[in-house]
């Protein structure tokens, strides 16, 4: 914060600066003995010319008479937004939709008598599988619910039930 309140006040007393010391609005001998020499000096003034500096290199290379800074590569943009697209593939849609395919193959892999795991986070054996996309699964000898199939996180290595 402090660092953008020093670039505000720099600016501004690059704008409005020498209307300021011109018009002589303030006490010259107070002004020039304790905040010329503290901060205009050390910090933002030249000290050779009393004119403020200038904090950026355009402007710099402006006054110093330099040729107008030749166009960069046409193509620079594209060749950025293609890298950033290929980063954005590989890092993430690709593995997105890796996932997807191998849950689509557990889906269809899923057959009576599998041990599963819901997204729920309940554990049981799949009693009846529809082709509407619901299967019956029996948590113990009594309770059945019926679970949407996209809702299977998981399908168990036999015997997990009864080692839970």
């Amino acid at each position: 914060m402090c660092s953008i309140l020093g670039w505000f006040l720099i600016e501004l007393l690059s704008i409005f600066g020498n209307t300021i010391f011109d018009n002589n609005l303030f006490d010259n001998d107070v002004f020039d003995n304790v905040f010329d020499n503290y901060v205009f000096e050390n910090y933002i003034f030249d000290n050779n010319e009393g004119n403020l500096m200038s904090f950026f290199i355009s402007e710099a290379a402006a006054a110093a008479g330099a040729p107008a800074q030749a166009q960069g590569n046409p193509y620079s943009l594209i060749i950025m937004l293609v890298v950033f697209g290929l980063i954005f593939y590989f890092m993430i849609l690709r593995p997105q939709q890796k996932r997807t395919k191998e849950h689509k193959k557990l889906m269809d892999s899923i057959s009576k008598g599998d041990e599963v795991l819901t997204s729920g986070g309940l554990v049981g054996r799949i009693t009846k599988v529809s082709e509407t996309g619901y299967v019956i699964i029996a948590l113990n000898e009594t309770t059945e619910i019926t679970v949407k199939r996209d809702f299977v996180a998981a399908v168990l290595p036999k015997g997990t039930m009864k080692a839970i």
